[in-house]
């Protein structure tokens, strides 16, 4: 499953694997795709820069008659008739069906919920204050107690499955809760991630970001916008992601564990 990994490191080798794969693609959307939107379609950022998508005949519909390609900054209104829209420059065009796809929030993540920690701490302002959304192990954020995210911050495989990144992440939170439900006598009430132990996670994280062709110089969803910070793709093999959470053993002295029930 990583063997197109090495393409999305910043290294020689992954130089010139990236420009074998630009090539390819590149020629076949021109022997594909319409010539006049050649310069629309073709991606002007590395591969892997943004998520790569596989055609299933859309390039192919850009050579037939009633087909045209708008490039736009969005749609602003849709025709009192239903079967026009318009766009953000004034243009209305015909259309027969409109499919609406605007995708996800994924700044946002966990929205709509409002999720409130110790000390009246709000997840989402904490993340807003934080330059985006950032937890240790993709799971557990300092402040919430006995709180587990699954598709968290930096949990999105390079190119690979998202189940997979779920499945490991179930895995390693259920290693975690052991010390409250494990046993007959569960020996903690709470568990929660310490502060450093969460910081230091993520700046390692995102020193190894800096290895990989994810940069906010390119517009993508990964990034949060005012800090530039990655905060969805799992910097590393899928290989490592699964090591990490369901083989290597629970760095325990990154919780704090507390007896105490809290009301």
């Amino acid at each position: 499953m990583d063997m197109g990994l090495p393409a999305f490191k910043r290294t020689t080798s992954g130089a010139a694997q990236r420009k074998n794969l630009e090539d390819a693609v590149k020629t076949y959307m021109t022997n594909t795709a319409a010539k006049r939107y050649h310069d629309i379609l073709i991606p002007k950022y590395p591969f892997g820069a943004k998520r790569p998508v596989m055609d299933h005949g859309y390039l192919q519909a850009t050579n037939l008659p009633n087909f045209e390609l708008i490039k736009g900054d969005g749609i602003s209104a849709i025709g009192e008739d239903g079967h026009s829209v318009v766009d953000t420059q004034g243009g209305r065009h015909e259309v027969d069906t409109i499919v609406l796809a605007n995708g996800y929030k994924t700044q946002e993540l966990l929205t709509p919920m409002r999720i409130i920690g110790r000390n009246g701490w709000d997840l989402r302002q904490h993340w807003n204050e934080s330059g985006g959304a950032r937890a240790y192990m993709g799971v557990a954020v300092s402040g919430f107690p006995n709180f587990f995210i699954l598709t968290g911050p930096n949990t999105l495989p390079n190119g690979n499955s998202t189940l997979q990144g779920i499945e490991c992440s179930v895995i390693y939170i259920l290693r975690v809760l052991k010390p409250l439900f494990g046993g007959k006598r569960p020996h903690a009430s709470t568990i929660m991630v310490k502060a450093a132990a969460e910081d230091a996670y993520n700046e390692k994280l995102q020193h190894w970001m800096q290895d990989f062709v994810y940069t906010p110089d390119v517009d993508t969803y990964f990034s949060n916008k005012q800090s530039g910070r990655n905060t969805l793709v799992w910097p590393g093999s899928q290989f490592s992601f699964y090591w990490s959470r369901c083989v290597k053993g629970v760095a325990w002295a990154d919780y704090e564990l507390d007896k105490a029930k809290r009301s």
